[in-house]
Parts: C-alpha cells; sequence; structure tokens
C-alpha cells in the first residue's frame, strides 16, 4: 500500500509536545560526556537546545507574520523534518513553531531524518538531505502547498559564498549562527508569510 507523506506524519511523527520531550531528554543526556562518545552526534545537542530555548524565550512574532497567518481559513499541516544534532534547525524550528501557534488551522508534525530517510529523499537540497525542511499540506486534500529550508535564502547564500571563497568548515558555520543572530528570525518570517500568501491566494 502506498502511504502518503501526511499519513506516515501522522501515524508515525511527533507532535511538538512529544518532540520537545525528546530533544529536553537527549539534551540531559548530552550533558553526560560517557553518552556522548557512544554518539557522536550528541555533542551536538546541548548547545542546540540552549539555542532553541533561547529563541523561544525572546521572540515575539510581527504584526506582519500574525496578520498573514491569522488569513488562513483552512486546516493545513506542516511538517517538519528535522534533527536535534542540526545546527540550522536549533536555529529555525522554534521561529516555524512561533508562527505555527498563531493560527488554530495549522497542525504541526515531525519526522526525524535518519528515521525516515524515503521521505527524506523526496525533499532533497540539491541532491543532499539537507535539514530543516518545512512542507505543508492541505489537511483535507494531502495536497502539499509548499515547501521551505533548510535555510532563509540570503543565508544559504552567504554560506555558498564563503565556502566557494575557502573558508574553513568551522568558521563558516560560526559566521552563519552569527547571521541567524543578527537575523533574528526576520528573514524566516518574510520567507513563510510569502508561502502562505502565495499558496492561499491571500492579499494583505
Amino acid at each position: 500500500m502506498n502511504t502518503s507523506v501526511l499519513q506516515t506524519a501522522y501515524s508515525s511523527g511527533l507532535s511538538p509536545d512529544e518532540y520537545n520531550q525528546y530533544f529536553s531528554q537527549r539534551a540531559h543526556l548530552a550533558s553526560d560526556p560517557s553518552s556522548q562518545s557512544q554518539d557522536d552526534h550528541l555533542q551536538y545537542v546541548l548547545l542546540n537546545k540552549q539555542r532553541s530555548a533561547r529563541i523561544e524565550k525572546t521572540y515575539t512574532p510581527s504584526p506582519e507574520i500574525i496578520k498573514i497567518v491569522e488569513k488562513i481559513e483552512a486546516p493545513q499541516t506542516w511538517l517538519i523534518i528535522t534533527e536535534d544534532w542540526c545546527g540550522d534547525s536549533s536555529q529555525i524550528v522554534p521561529y516555524i513553531l512561533s508562527i505555527a501557534k498563531l493560527s488554530p488551522h495549522i497542525t504541526v508534525r515531525f519526522l526525524l531524518r535518519d528515521s525516515f530517510p524515503e521521505i527524506m529523499d523526496k525533499y532533497l537540497t540539491n541532491g543532499t538531505r539537507s535539514i530543516p525542511k518545512i512542507i505543508a499540506f492541505d489537511t483535507q486534500s494531502e495536497e502539499e502547498i509548499w515547501t521551505w529550508g533548510p535555510r532563509p535564502a540570503h543565508a544559504a547564500q552567504e554560506f555558498i559564498q564563503r565556502k566557494a571563497e575557502g573558508m574553513a568548515k568551522s568558521d563558516n558555520q560560526l559566521q552563519l549562527h552569527k547571521w541567524y543572530a543578527q537575523d533574528k528570525g526576520k528573514s524566516i518570517e518574510k520567507e513563510i508569510g510569502d508561502h502562505i500568501l502565495s499558496a492561499c491566494e491571500i492579499t494583505i
């Protein structure tokens, strides 16, 4: 039987509360150095949890994105493909969740990238399994209405440019996280808002 991506999201995915619980448990595990020796990815989880928590505490959606999201009238499901060790996800997912909470018509589900490679491979970026990826569906028809990710366009362009200029990966990632801190979610709001307006044929 051919199971749709949306059906998989509901049958096997995590709710925001379930994902947050998973993230918190993994961050607690990551605080034990002996655990990190058993899972290389854990070395990134604790810092990512701290980044996400900081955004959750400080971010206030702008009047513009509030106005756009409030125009959504039909049920949507936003599927987030991610992993807790992904630095970009730690900087992006809290904004996506906050935006989704603005509408009672939006339901969010999470799928872990490495647990669902067959779905991740439907949403590659330049042939790579880059995350996070957000896929919005019309919940009733199961029609895919837009996709976004893994980074805001400006951040992605700057990262590629620095890589082309020969910057070391660690330094490039440091510059990327500085960009996120300075942007404060403005680019994410703009790009997600534009997707919503276009897909729903909304005018503001």
